[in-house]
């Protein structure tokens, strides 16, 4: 029997400075009695950010605290290396630039304990009160923002709470270098059910700016054609299959679902006003993204 309740896995890829907010939110965790694991992957970061995190590890007291350097230059490899490091039957997957709600831990190993039917739980992922924020959550964390949600059969890479026997690696799309943890919610989802917990939340601080968001959305949309050509049982799959037409009908959904999700939800009006007409061109790049896909 394992010695270790929960290992929680982080990719690094961010500067020390950002590292702090994290660092600061784990040591506030209420882990009750948990004997936790903490993994650091340090994806080709600097030398002064290994230090920095080793030595943060050297300085713990409690659970056991570990880091490790690649050259993976892949967040979807790094969890693979962190889930074979592992030691606990429960894995927490958290990104470097998450911090996760002061019970996150707790919560998310006593779901998981207490009701063997779940294969994994995850919660919302928030982000700032500001426009870019707003935009964020709705165009890519969107699915994770209704708390009347009982079940997915998706999750987040950064937010996730899965039984180490259901996975056998983390599966990663090489093109990309991230986004299997959508081919990963799939394979779980055919286990077993996916839990949406409203309290499991943690906040994204992101480093996006509005220049960035339309490649961000671009590189999205070759994940939507990269991803269903490895997994067709995904939803939507049928639809990218229309040939030329494709990009353009999955693009003009999106944008649907965004508007959708922009109005139902309790967004500032102004946001919403200014998202509906923002989101025409960030959908038209991830139309592009697509057809440079499945078109190369």
């Amino acid at each position: 029997m394992s010695l270790i309740d929960i290992t929680i896995i982080i990719p690094v890829h961010s500067a020390s400075n950002s590292l702090l907010n994290l660092f600061y939110s784990l040591n506030k965790q209420n882990c009750h009695n948990l004997k936790a694991e903490f993994i650091f992957i340090i994806d080709q970061c600097p030398e002064n950010v290994f230090q920095f995190v080793q030595h943060w590890c050297i300085s713990q007291e409690k659970h056991s605290w570990k880091c490790y350097a690649v050259s993976y230059g892949n967040s979807d490899q790094s969890r693979e290396f962190g889930r074979q490091a592992a030691h606990g039957n429960i894995l927490a997957f958290l990104d470097d630039d998450c911090r996760p709600c002061q019970d996150w831990l707790w919560t998310g190993w006593h779901m998981m304990i207490s009701h063997s039917y779940l294969v994994a739980v995850t919660g919302p992922v928030l982000h700032q009160d500001n426009l870019i924020g707003t935009c964020l959550a709705v165009a890519n964390f969107g699915e994770f923002q209704d708390n009347r949600i009982k079940f997915l059969k998706n999750a987040p890479g950064c937010n996730l709470f899965v039984r180490s026997s259901a996975i056998k690696s983390y599966p990663s799309i090489q093109e990309c270098g991230y986004a299997g943890d959508r081919l990963l919610a799939s394979q779980l989802a055919h286990q077993g059910k996916i839990a949406f917990i409203p309290t499991l939340n943690v906040f994204h601080d992101h480093g996006q700016t509005w220049k960035k968001i339309p490649m961000r959305e671009f590189r999205y949309g070759q994940v939507a054609w990269l991803s269903r050509k490895i997994d067709p049982s995904l939803p939507g799959s049928r639809i990218l299959n229309l040939g030329i037409i494709a990009p353009f009908v999955i693009s003009t959904a999106r944008f649907a679902i965004d508007i959708k999700r922009l109005w139902s939800g309790s967004w500032r009006l102004w946001h919403q006003c200014v998202l509906s007409l923002m989101f025409i061109p960030f959908r038209i790049a991830y139309g592009l993204g697509v057809w440079k896909s499945k078109f190369p």
